[in-house]
Parts: C-alpha cells; sequence; structure tokens
C-alpha cells in the first residue's frame, strides 16, 4: 500500500495546549495516556465521559474543580433515578455551578491589552479597544438596560452589523442574566419578525443603517415594520434562532479552539462573520481564551478580494477563519494567499496548520476538528473532537450500525452526552424538552440549506412560497455535486392548473423570497416537477431529493410515500453550474 502523503506536520508538539492536558490527566488520575486518539477514547468512554469535562473545566480555567462525578454530570431516568449517561433525556452538566459568561470574558485583563481592532468597510483606520474601554462601555450598557427594566431571563434582540456595539450588548445582556439573540440586518423584515416573534424580546436594539460592497442600505423602514409587528400580534413559528450563552457553551467552545486548535493568550483570531451565523458564537467566546479579536464589518471582496488578507497581514493575524467557499472564491479570482507577505512570513502553506471542521449551529461546536499534534492529510479532517463519541451509522437501518469503518456514506452522529447539547425548542408556549423521536440525524438536518457558507432553513423559503396562489406545493434542496465548490439552491416546484412556470413567474417567486427573507435566501432555479416527495407520515423527502440531484447514492425506504415521483428529479443532476453568489 503506497503511504498517504502529509500536507502538514506538526512542530514543536511539547508546547501544545493538548500535550499539556494530556500531561494533566495522566499526574492526576495516573494514566499513561500518550497519543490522541488514546485522549479521545479516554474522553468519550462512559465510565471516564463525566471525568474528562471535569479536567478540561479546571484545565481551561472556566471554574473550580468539581467535587466527583455526579457534580459534572446529572443523568437521572424517566422516574428520577441515577443511571449511565445517555443522550436523551439530556442530562445536567455541572449541576450545582453557577457561571457568566460576561464575567468570565472581562475578568482579570490586562487593562491597556487590546481586546478588539474593529475594522468598517469605508471607514479608514483601525478602532482599537482596550480591556478597560471594553469593560467601562459594557457597565455603561447594563445600567442603561437594567434602567430599562431588563431583568434576569428576560430576551434582548439585535438586529445589528458585526460590531463592537453588538459585542457590548451581548455582554452587558449576559452580565444581567438574560438571553441575548442577533439577526443580521441583510434579512428581510419578514425573516426577522418570524424569528423574533416567537421569544418576545423585552427590548430590541437595532442599527439605522449598514454599509455592504460600497452601498449604504438604510433600515428605518425595515425597522419600523418589525418594531410593528413585535408589538402587534404574535406569530406562528418554525425555526429556532435562540443562542443560549452558558457554562456548556463556553465549556465546549473553550475544548474546540484552545485544546483542538491550540487558541493562546497573545494570540490575534480573525474569523469573517455576521451575526447571524454561529461563527459569531465563537468569535465571542473566543475573547475568553486572552487573545485578541480582529472584527470586520463589511464585504469580504470590497475594495478589493484582497481585503481580508491584507487586514490579517497588516494586524498581525496568527488564527484566520474563513470557510472553503471562500477559498474557493480566492482561487476562481486568480489570487494566490501564499503570495502575500503574511501568509509567506508563517510559511503557508508548507508550515501553517490548515484547519478544517465540521458541527452545528445547533451544538455551537465542532463534531470533528483540527489537531495540533497530528499530521494532515489530503481531503481529510485530521480528528474527531475531544469529548464527542462520533460515529457514522447506517442510513438504511432502523437500529444503530456504525459503517464507519466501511467507507461508505453514513449518517454523522453523536452517541454520548456533552455540555453544549440542545436541551429544547423556544417558542411562543415557552420550552419544549427534545424527546427520543427527534435524536435522529436526518430529522434535524432536512431542512438546512448552506450556500456560500449561510446557513438558513428550507421552512423560511416554504413559508414564502406557500403565499403563492400559482404554485400547489414546492421542496427546496441544495445541490452539491462532486466537481461543485459550493452548495447551490434548487426550488422544485408544483404548478397549480391551469397556470405554467415562465419566466413571469420565476421573476416573482424570487422577488418575493428576496424581499421577505434575504437576496441570500433567493435559490439559483426554480424547477417545474409533476409530484412533491413525502414520507407516510407527511415530511417532505428534502434528503432524497438532495442526493438524487447531487449524484449520490440514495436508498428509497418503505418510509416514503409517492417513491415513483423522486424519477423525476433525476434529470437536474446535469444543470449548469451557476454564476458565483455573493458572499
Amino acid at each position: 500500500m503506497v503511504p498517504k502523503q502529509t500536507v502538514w506536520v506538526p512542530s514543536d508538539i511539547e508546547s501544545t495546549n493538548i500535550v499539556k492536558f494530556i500531561k494533566h490527566v495522566n499526574h492526576k488520575h495516573g494514566l499513561q495516556l500518550q497519543t490522541y486518539d488514546e485522549l479521545w477514547q479516554w474522553s468519550v468512554h462512559p465510565d471516564t465521559l463525566a471525568v474528562f469535562w471535569r479536567e478540561a473545566w479546571t484545565f481551561l480555567g472556566i471554574g473550580q474543580t468539581p467535587g466527583n462525578e455526579a457534580d459534572v454530570l446529572q443523568v437521572l431516568d424517566d422516574d428520577g433515578s441515577a443511571s449511565q449517561p445517555s443522550m436523551f433525556p439530556p442530562p445536567k452538566f455541572f449541576p450545582s455551578e453557577t457561571f457568566n459568561l460576561a464575567q468570565f470574558i472581562l475578568s482579570n485583563r490586562d487593562p491597556g491589552q487590546i481586546a478588539i481592532n474593529f475594522v468598517r468597510e469605508g471607514v479608514p483606520g483601525v478602532k482599537r479597544i482596550p480591556w478597560a474601554v471594553l469593560q467601562e462601555r459594557t457597565r455603561e450598557a447594563y445600567d442603561a438596560m437594567v434602567s430599562s427594566g431588563v431583568k434576569a431571563g428576560d430576551k434582548v434582540a439585535v438586529v445589528m452589523s458585526n460590531s463592537v456595539n453588538a459585542i457590548i450588548l451581548c455582554l452587558a445582556t449576559l452580565a444581567i442574566g438574560a438571553v441575548w439573540s442577533s439577526a443580521s440586518p441583510d434579512l428581510g423584515s419578514k425573516t426577522i419578525i418570524d424569528c423574533y416573534a416567537q421569544i418576545e424580546p423585552k427590548i430590541l436594539f437595532t442599527d439605522d443603517a449598514y454599509r455592504y460592497a460600497g452601498k449604504t442600505i438604510l433600515l428605518e423602514e425595515r425597522i419600523a415594520a418589525i418594531s410593528r409587528a413585535l408589538n402587534g400580534q404574535g406569530l406562528q413559528l418554525n425555526h429556532v434562532v435562540i443562542v443560549p450563552y452558558c457554562g456548556g457553551v463556553t465549556l465546549k467552545i473553550n475544548t474546540d479552539t484552545r485544546l483542538q486548535h491550540d487558541m493562546r493568550p497573545g494570540d490575534i483570531f480573525f474569523q469573517y462573520t455576521t451575526t447571524a451565523w454561529i461563527m459569531c458564537v465563537l468569535n465571542f467566546v473566543n475573547l475568553s481564551s486572552g487573545a485578541t479579536m480582529l472584527l470586520y464589518d463589511g464585504s469580504p471582496f470590497y475594495p478589493d478580494p484582497g481585503v481580508l488578507l491584507d487586514l490579517a497581514g497588516k494586524l498581525g493575524v496568527t488564527v484566520f477563519g474563513t470557510s472553503p467557499r471562500y477559498l474557493s472564491e480566492l482561487r476562481s479570482r486568480n489570487i494566490v494567499p501564499h503570495l502575500y507577505e503574511w501568509f509567506y512570513r508563517h510559511g503557508f502553506p508548507q508550515k501553517t496548520q490548515l484547519i478544517s471542521m465540521s458541527g452545528g449551529t445547533d451544538i455551537a461546536g465542532s463534531f470533528v476538528g483540527g489537531c495540533p499534534i497530528l499530521p494532515i492529510y489530503p481531503g481529510e479532517i485530521q480528528a474527531k473532537c475531544l469529548g464527542m463519541a462520533v460515529d457514522v451509522f447506517d442510513a438504511s437501518k432502523t437500529e444503530p450500525v456504525s459503517i464507519e469503518q466501511s467507507g461508505e456514506p453514513g449518517e454523522l452522529v453523536c452517541t454520548q452526552p456533552f455540555p453544549s447539547q440542545p436541551l429544547a425548542f423556544y417558542g411562543s408556549d415557552g420550552k419544549r424538552n427534545i424527546d427520543r423521536r427527534t435524536s435522529r440525524g436526518s430529522e434535524i438536518i432536512d431542512g438546512v440549506l448552506n450556500p456560500s457558507g449561510v446557513r438558513f432553513g428550507s421552512a423560511e423559503i416554504y413559508q414564502v412560497v406557500d403565499t403563492i396562489s400559482e404554485i400547489a406545493d414546492s421542496i427546496c434542496v441544495g445541490q452539491r455535486r462532486a466537481f461543485d465548490s459550493d452548495e447551490t439552491v434548487l426550488l422544485f416546484v408544483k404548478i397549480m392548473e391551469p397556470h405554467r412556470l415562465d419566466a413571469a413567474l420565476i421573476a416573482s417567486i424570487k422577488s418575493a423570497i428576496k424581499v421577505r427573507c434575504s437576496p441570500r435566501h433567493v435559490p439559483a432555479y426554480v424547477l417545474e416537477v409533476p409530484d412533491i416527495p413525502y414520507t407516510v407520515n407527511g415530511k417532505k423527502c428534502e434528503i432524497n431529493v438532495k442526493q438524487i440531484v447531487s449524484g449520490m447514492n440514495t436508498k428509497v425506504s418503505g418510509t416514503v410515500a409517492n417513491p415513483e415521483s423522486l424519477k423525476a428529479y433525476q434529470q437536474y443532476f446535469n444543470l449548469p453550474r451557476t454564476a458565483v453568489p455573493r458572499l
């Protein structure tokens, strides 16, 4: 067998946080862990799962060491008796601990050190925010919000760009003990209303305008519509927007970034994001590592495609977070990152670790990601993340059957509980616990679309399309074939007789989605099909359609009520590639 070719090999392994952590647990528990895989196995074993999270909690400085495993992981059966860890019902991590994320981020900082470097499109220069200024402005926002009647448990919502003001308001919200939820100002008013009506925020903060790709977009009319709707009658909603900041999320993200990705004080991290993306949470919690944040508000390709790379080089960024979509766009524009001085100075790509990770908004973290003590091989993610019992199950089986070693595609699953595990859905009737029926991966990922790294749900598209009288039914999926560098959103519609899907109707559909959702929600193609596939219990078969149009091998289970309808989708595998959408 020909040995696999490495593209990166670690150096100075002994200085990494993960080796220090291995030595820490070996010394404390009399272990002889030597490799990352041994550490991972120990971190996910049912007998030592709680021990791992306790040691991570202590090693990362999040809190004092809990007394025993019961103080880390409280697992109760339906009858209230103690049991072994299981995914459902979700266990309680650190049940006796109290934790405030704002205090954790702001405490014990050097007042003169820079906490945030802020750059806004169209505004020259860099605004440097020392820790002392961040602390003082957070206190001012805290006092103002308390004076306005905001208290622990209240919901605070914002429609703001990726700015220092958003960071300060979030810190103040969390210091109070209130719940924070954010939306990007480029979202349509209908989408924002749908998001926020379900949580009934006590207070709403907004920008009056934002700037993107050289254009200033005024928000007065949109904000007025949102304010009127939120002060009026409640709406029925279909998706979740709450971002729960808690000790569990903090522990999970710190484990990802400080152990998996070896972030340390002195690092300058830069993650391009909006306030509507989970990476905004990652950005925020990364401040707790003592590193400095570079915050950017604007287009990643304006005034020129190298704007982010130039910023990273100018400010000495050591951790640059981006997406495969962004790198693909650079390549398509003939920009070679390693020609930039800052990449060359760090030896890119020969010596700089390229971290590819996969996780989810639902868990505020990663299932698989980087590891500073393992080599990187082409086309592979380095490792399963610590504390995440990741496996691959056969999607065609009703019982869990691991096929990880077979190389066959299956469902990515996590079989042991973790601190940032989703606990409940928010809605107009309050919290509703996630039950066992929703624990299967396909039930969760069916409606997720991800063009250009922008995640949204198919339900948002359906809310618009269902109001168009010419459309009898629809199904919306993402297409990503083996040769595609990005996902393309396809909207299939069943037309109501005697109407026809012509250019005018397609334009009308796209316009409605753009206005009520956002430009990023607009599908690349609107296509007519004779029928929409459903399961026997009335769910649209989005995964089956997605697999067909992406050229994947799909197993049609007996739960599809009208399997013959799937044949009509096979012809759309050969759709022409679309123009690159706006990031």
